[in-house]
């Protein structure tokens, strides 16, 4: 299952910084926040990420057998299925936030990879610094992005993710009982 195509915003950020000159252009002078609202915004609306989520969530639900989701660093991709699958488990959004946050404290390897490549490309690490970490802006950002392209969180579930009644009543089952 994925979530984004190579060439998406966000899905392959060592391709991005690779040429000193495009990161800087893409990165420098604080545009990294304003790219990760973006990749953020591309979560909840790109077809390919619908697809992709409306999977997770399909397979959450049928089980067998315990569920993995990952992505390169953990947090982004991995953290916008997560706060999904909270949130429809019915979790308030304060504890989504509170727990999409802890991945910040699980990024040591992401940070020294993430400096390797603010390094490679010249690019100074406060340039950088907004993709390494997760902040309760940029998921903040995907949950008010769901309100302006489909109304409401029910409506982007119904109609974005094209999740039935079935698949939701057997996520609850089967995660909540």
């Amino acid at each position: 299952m994925g979530v984004q195509n190579a060439e998406a915003a966000g899905a392959n950020f060592v391709d991005l910084l690779a040429d000193p000159d495009r990161a800087r252009a893409m990165f420098g002078d604080g545009a990294a926040e304003r790219f990760m609202l973006e990749v953020y915004r591309a979560l909840v609306a790109d077809t390919e990420a619908l697809d992709g989520y409306r999977d997770l969530v399909e397979r959450a639900a049928k089980g067998p057998t315990a569920l993995v989701f990952h992505c390169s660093a953990g947090k982004d991709r991995t953290g916008w299925g997560a706060a999904l699958l909270l949130t429809l488990l019915g979790v308030d959004r304060t504890t989504v936030t509170e727990d999409f946050l802890v991945s910040n404290d699980r990024q040591a390897n992401t940070d020294q990879w993430m400096r390797q490549l603010s390094k490679d490309s010249e690019l100074p690490w406060e340039d950088v610094e907004p993709m390494t970490r997760v902040r309760a802006s940029y998921l903040d950002t995907a949950f008010t992005h769901v309100d302006e392209v489909y109304g409401s969180f029910d409506a982007y579930v119904a109609d974005g993710l094209k999740l039935s009644e079935g698949t939701l009543e057997a996520l609850r089952t089967r995660m909540l009982d």
